[in-house]
């Protein structure tokens, strides 16, 4: 069975509003009856996600010590089962791709991602722009769209032969993402 997360083009988030208004998203998930909580949705899998699939997009307040005692209690193979897993809301993209946003476990995402892990357990919650709204407000984006980022390896003959096409390529994606210089992240 193939993941979610398990795709071949590298997924982005496009900002890019349109004409739906506040009370269209919203009606949606007043006509809609299913449940989108994991604790009302009684969702008992747990899945190992990638960290580099899940979006932040609110910056964590972190106790220091909170953070230390949840890495020490993941390096123990004895106590490692004892911290919980993240929820993550799945959203599909309206023009194709999967999406994955969380909001809690601050403290658990960073111990994870000091620890340098590539997964997470989480818990996937089915959901759609309609609940993001809930969490990001007008902030959330509209539409959710698969971005293509052409990617940089040493052995990218196209990076070699067109350096200028790739900046430029680059450059876009960070005006997608209304960063201010692009990231080396992105060069996926």
């Amino acid at each position: 069975m193939t993941k979610p997360w398990e795709f071949s083009l590298v997924q982005g988030l496009l900002g890019a509003f349109n004409n739906h208004s506040t009370a269209q998203m919203l009606s949606t998930t007043a006509t809609s009856c299913v449940d989108r909580s994991v604790h009302s949705a009684n969702i008992d899998e747990i899945h190992n996600v990638p960290m580099n699939v899940i979006h932040r997009p609110i910056p964590p307040v972190l106790d220091e010590n909170k953070v230390k005692s949840i890495m020490e209690t993941l390096e123990s193979e004895k106590t490692s089962d004892n911290v919980p897993p993240i929820d993550v809301l799945w959203i599909k993209g309206s023009k194709g791709g999967n999406y994955f946003y969380s909001f809690g476990g601050c403290h658990r995402f960073e111990a994870y991602k000091r620890l340098n892990r590539d997964t997470i357990k989480a818990k996937l919650v089915n959901s759609t722009l309609s609940d993001l709204y809930t969490y990001m407000g007008s902030s959330t984006p509209k539409n959710l769209v698969q971005v293509l980022v052409w990617p940089k390896t040493n052995t990218d003959n196209n990076v070699q032969k067109h350096p200028k096409l790739y900046r430029t390529h680059q450059l876009k994606v960070a005006y997608i993402f209304c960063l201010h210089r692009p990231p080396e992240e992105f060069c996926f």
